[in-house]
């Protein structure tokens, strides 16, 4: 249930592999912009411009001003709004205006990738759950993430008691000095020993 959202990208992220590249006239990225997004990403330039074309042909712009709002988000994902993927959009939405320009979409992608490090991935995942960006995960945080993990695996209906209880039993086993609340390095020690919670994390999409 921790890994259930991540689904939703891995199509997108796995299609840009065996994505050819138009031969059509459009406007690209700059050499500086380029630059700037490879030193961000660590990706390499063939990745960047094929995701930046898949991006264009998925936001359906004819134009170069880039833009995808939540509506087309979860259009192109073919899925009905979810809590979970309420909460990856505020994420890829950096700077909360309502829309994902290429810059955020490439940012929130390249933690799907194997090139990225363990840690990095735990502390995207981290933040996913923590839902009001206390810097903690709550119980509310969590019952309402594992809500929305059911609501999209399409899961057989369960009780919110049944809900109540996996959440305490996740705190029983994370929550070390007993405050209700799990830190990042708590939350680190709880996927150190169950690695599967970020196992969806990681794509297998080699750079080029």
């Amino acid at each position: 249930m921790f890994s259930g959202a991540n689904n939703y990208f891995k199509k997108i992220v796995s299609d840009v592999k065996d994505f050819t590249l138009p031969t059509t006239n459009h406007k690209g990225l700059n050499k500086q912009e380029l630059k700037a997004l490879q030193d961000a990403t660590h990706l390499e330039e063939s990745e960047i411009r094929r995701l930046h074309e898949q991006f264009r042909i998925l936001s359906g712009s004819k134009d170069e001003d880039l833009n995808m709002d939540k509506t087309q988000f979860l259009k192109v994902l073919g899925i009905q709004d979810t809590r979970i993927l309420d909460r990856f959009f505020e994420m890829l939405d950096d700077d909360s205006d309502g829309d994902i320009d290429f810059r955020e979409f490439i940012m929130g992608l390249r933690v799907f990738y194997d090139s990225v490090s363990v840690e990095e991935k735990i502390k995207y995942c981290f933040r996913l759950y923590d839902v009001d960006d206390d810097g903690y995960i709550s119980k509310d945080d969590l019952l309402r993430l594992f809500e929305g993990s059911f609501e999209e695996d399409q899961q057989p209906e369960i009780t919110e008691d049944q809900l109540g209880s996996l959440v305490d039993a996740t705190f029983a086993e994370a929550d070390m000095d007993g405050d209700n609340k799990l830190s990042y390095e708590e939350f680190k020690s709880l996927v150190n020993k169950s690695p599967g919670i970020i196992s969806n994390m990681t794509f297998g999409v080699k750079k080029k």
